[in-house]
């Protein structure tokens, strides 16, 4: 059987991951490719660590041109993630004539249109299944299965951090810091786990799924995010209250020419099938015309799931890269990324709200408070207030609206921090 060659760009946790799996299903993965697939270059940042080693015929290397100038080498794999140097290194690669397969969506989120219109122009393929759910592989759901189903809106859960966290504080009773804690021990956090908190890794991935599910262009500055960080324990005891539960979601949906993209934690109703999502577990729940609404459930992060869809992209790119690139499934999923689409702004978004306030327990409090929406056009849904556990004489008052514009809440938000009985910051949740 014919020898296809590839290199792999890093070989961490998702790295080594690819080695292994090629090498230990080798037969399986050759009879479904029709070629056997060789590690022949592995790109490492030094050559005194210790690593495995699965291909005896793998030469760990420093220096991108080894890979650049070696024409047996037809795909390159980046796993070394980050912006720089892995964009100027797939570029590179790409005017080679190399096919790329990559798992980094903040790359693809923030530079992805200018790498892919290169890799257009060279006929290479650039595949990213990996870059947005892991194991699950909905880029070629989307790119392929719904063909015939426009999408009109996807709901997901895309960031493990963040929906372990939630849940631990959900099952245990423990505060935020305790159950960040518990998820760096774990090993499902990086050190630095910011991006996970805030929302921009799953910003960056509801960015390409809005791309490949509706056509427009790689819109990553049109998202508008919100994280984690300020839920507490006590939110989750009022949303448990009401019949909901705290999720990471992100989201994107179209309307017409309107088009919204969002990473928010919101209150969903325990009935929701998104709401039995726990742990690092990932789910995106979608709702196309003709099919109606399908979900798709599975792990979305962790070295063996992400390599599984790696080498499903290189098994594809092996099956392709004899096809005329007219041919192809296209890169984002559409012939022409060129569909008009005005992005939600304060004034057209709307949402149902959990507000809770901490504020003195004196007389006129709520009036004043209830006052404040009113003069926003803020409708009321529910006001929830207990008795204060401690003597200090402050108290949670939890406020449920109705549908509202963004543009109205803001300004409830910021006409509400006036007010002198409030103690601490104004805690905000969407409700789906």
């Amino acid at each position: 059987m014919q020898e296809v060659q590839i290199a792999l760009l890093g070989y961490g946790t998702v790295g080594t991951a690819i080695a292994e799996i090629l090498k230990t299903n080798a037969s399986e993965i050759s009879r479904r490719a029709g070629k056997h697939i060789v590690i022949k270059k592995i790109l490492v940042s030094s050559l005194e660590k210790k690593r495995a080693i699965y291909f005896s015929t793998a030469d760990f290397t420093t220096d991108i041109n080894e890979i650049l100038n070696d024409d047996n080498i037809s795909i390159v794999v980046e796993v070394m993630g980050g912006i720089s140097p892995a964009a100027e290194y797939i570029s590179q690669l790409i005017e080679k004539g190399k096919h790329v397969v990559t798992a980094n969506k903040a790359l693809l989120a923030e530079q992805g249109q200018t790498i892919i219109d290169l890799a257009k122009a060279k006929s290479s393929m650039l595949l990213f299944e990996a870059a947005i759910a892991g194991g699950i592989p909905i880029v070629k759901i989307i790119k392929e299965s719904l063909i015939a189903n426009p999408i009109k809106k996807i709901t997901a859960i895309l960031n493990g951090t963040a929906n372990f966290i939630l849940t631990q504080m959900t099952q245990h009773q423990i505060t935020f810091d305790a159950a960040l804690s518990q998820t760096q021990s774990l090993g499902y956090a990086e050190v630095d786990p910011s991006f996970d908190l805030a929302g921009i890794d799953a910003a960056h991935k509801i960015t390409l799924l809005a791309t490949i599910a509706f056509g427009i262009p790689i819109s990553y500055q049109q998202v508008r995010v919100s994280g984690i960080e300020e839920i507490t324990q006590l939110d989750v005891q009022y949303a448990k209250a009401l019949g909901y539960v705290i999720k990471p979601l992100a989201q994107t949906e179209v309307s017409g020419q309107a088009c919204a993209i969002l990473v928010y934690p919101a209150l969903l109703h325990r009935s929701h099938p998104l709401a039995n999502v726990d742990g690092v577990m990932n789910a995106l729940y979608i709702d196309a015309e003709g099919l109606g609404e399908t979900m798709y459930f599975g792990a979305g992060a962790g070295g063996k799931p992400t390599a599984s869809s790696v080498i499903a992209d290189i098994v594809e790119v092996v099956r392709m890269k004899m096809v005329d690139a007219m041919h192809r499934v296209p890169h984002l999923a559409y012939q022409s990324i060129n569909r008009a689409v005005n992005f939600s702004t304060e004034d057209t978004l709307s949402s149902a709200n959990y507000l809770r306030l901490m504020v003195e327990d004196k007389v006129g409090v709520l009036a004043s408070i209830t006052q404040v929406l009113a003069n926003n056009n803020v409708s009321i849904e529910a006001i929830l207030q207990k008795e204060p556990e401690i003597s200090n004489g402050i108290v949670p008052i939890i406020i449920l609206t109705k549908q509202a514009r963004e543009l109205n809440i803001s300004q409830v938000m910021s006409d509400l921090k006036q007010l002198p009985c409030l103690q601490n910051a104004i805690t905000r949740i969407r409700i789906y």
